[in-house]
């Protein structure tokens, strides 16, 4: 979010290429198929002062300049009065020069009258501008893909989501992901982060659900040594650490109140102080949130703090639930099932297909991957028949399977044999044979908690670590260890 990109101005150092009343039409990309709706103008550098203004454009036209009248008003002083003036039309957005000194730059040229699409970015003066999508509306044109990073689906709702990723590739704009347990939050704000210019750059997880209260300042911001009882040393907080990358706060709606004025300041100005000192350390961190909750229902609440909220929403993407995107449910049901068990696994009989896609899945893909998980331990999902699929896809019980972070499965991810689930124990019930169900339920159990127990020790206990090792989502994950009496957070 706090880019130190200059741009080097083109009357100073190369030379100018003017292209004078004629209009340059970039080629929209092919994964575009409409003009858009609308656009936010985003100042992702420049002045201290300026970073982080943006105005939404939907209609009419927008300024930017010094002027008071403007749009964007900017404090840069290589910026005129009136610089430029932006104007959403047929082909896209039409940018024009309004006779500035130092002109508008776009991919390092100069140019005078330019018509742009989503995810361009111009320069003027020293300050550059983002022109990202309008995500209010839902007329945002639809992408050609039909997957993004780990996340899947051709329906026109993921297309949508699709689009609005795409156009963030370049920027660094503070995005909220909004959508319901389940949906695939963390994936998409792993997709933003890894198609990013700060990609090879640190990502820090910042999980505000699972953070004591007393702790998350110093978690967010860092602590001096003596700060209070048990700083033994100084801390760097996620800003520090992530400096020139990117912060997730993942659940940003749990961040207590008090501390949300201490986050706001740090978006606002690029700087954050350590708890136990005076002094403030300039930071240039990219932001993207996630939450399960409408902020706005929050913010009418005095839950959430609405100058913060407006900060972390300049760009907003709603994830759909799985029941609005009923027909992605096949693709997205073999994708799964390929990383559960690896490129060999079997392809779901049509009756298989059917009956996914007339579940509701509450708990939207992660239950859906459950379901797949489970499906496979039994070998079922070659099956035709709709009452055992039935049997075993509404369950309260999850079952783990041991991945690689490609989807392979592997003997390293095994607990070592020492024939635990061939003890007499696990199959008998009062002396005779137990009952196929129930001998069954206990050696997964076994299973999943010698598992458990191996992966938390190979990762040192750290849960993220663990989770990206066992190739699963880390909240589940975490539920699971709850279950066992096996987590230490």
């Amino acid at each position: 979010m706090f880019a130190n990109t200059m741009a080097t101005r083109s009357d100073k150092g190369r030379p100018a290429s003017p292209v004078n009343d004629v209009t340059v039409r970039r080629k929209a990309p092919e994964t575009r198929e409409t003009s858009p709706p609308g656009c936010t103008l985003y100042v992702g550098s420049g002045a201290v002062t300026d970073q982080g203004k943006n105005h939404a454009l939907t209609s009419g036209s927008a300024i930017i300049g010094r002027g008071e009248d403007c749009a964007i008003r900017l404090a840069d002083s290589n910026v005129s009065r009136h610089h430029a003036e932006l104007k959403i039309v047929p082909e896209g957005i039409l940018v024009r020069d309004l006779g500035s000194t130092n002109g508008i730059e776009h991919q390092g040229r100069r140019m005078e009258r330019a018509v742009l699409q989503l995810g361009a970015r111009i320069v003027v003066g020293c300050s550059v501008i983002d022109l990202l999508p309008l995500t209010e509306s839902s007329l945002v044109p639809l992408s050609k893909r039909r997957s993004y990073g780990d996340l899947v689906g051709g329906s026109a709702p993921m297309r949508r989501v699709f689009s609005i990723l795409e156009s963030l590739e370049h920027s660094n704009a503070p995005v909220l992901i909004q959508g319901e347990t389940g949906t695939g939050k963390e994936l998409t704000a792993q997709a933003l982060y890894e198609h990013s210019d700060r990609a090879k750059k640190p990502f820090v997880i910042i999980d505000c659900s699972n953070i004591p209260r007393a702790l998350m300042e110093s978690e967010l911001f860092g602590h001096a040594k003596g700060a209070f009882t048990g700083a033994t040393a100084n801390r760097k907080g996620a800003f520090e650490t992530a400096d020139k990358g990117t912060v997730f706060l993942d659940e940003v709606d749990d961040l207590p109140l008090g501390l949300q004025p201490k986050l706001l300041r740090a978006l606002e100005s690029g700087q954050i102080r350590r708890l136990g000192e005076t002094a403030f350390r300039s930071i240039n961190t990219r932001v993207i949130a996630t939450t399960k909750h409408d902020l706005v229902e929050a913010i009418g609440q005095n839950h959430f703090r609405s100058d913060l909220y407006y900060r972390l929403a300049v760009v907003k993407i709603r994830l759909p639930p799985l029941r609005e995107r009923i027909e992605d449910i096949p693709a997205l049901a073999q994708c799964l099932m390929e990383r559960i068990g690896g490129r060999t696994a079997s392809r779901l009989s049509p009756q298989a297909e059917e009956y996914l896609m007339r579940h509701r899945w509450p708990g939207n893909v992660r239950q859906l991957r459950n379901a797949l998980e489970r499906m496979l331990a039994l070998r079922m999902e070659s099956t035709s028949n709709a009452s055992e699929l039935s049997l075993h896809l509404d369950i309260t019980r999850e079952v783990v399977l041991p991945t690689h972070l490609d989807g392979q499965p592997g003997d390293r991810d095994l607990p070592e044999h020492d024939g635990a689930l061939e003890h007499d124990e696990d199959l008998e019930l009062d002396g005779d044979l137990a009952p196929f169900r129930d001998a069954r339920r206990a050696a997964l159990e076994t299973f999943e908690r010698k598992y458990l127990s191996r992966l938390m020790a190979r990762s040192a206990n750290n849960l993220s670590g663990a989770a990206r090792l066992a190739g699963i989502d880390r909240k589940y994950l975490r539920d699971l260890l709850k279950k066992h009496d096996l987590y230490e957070g």
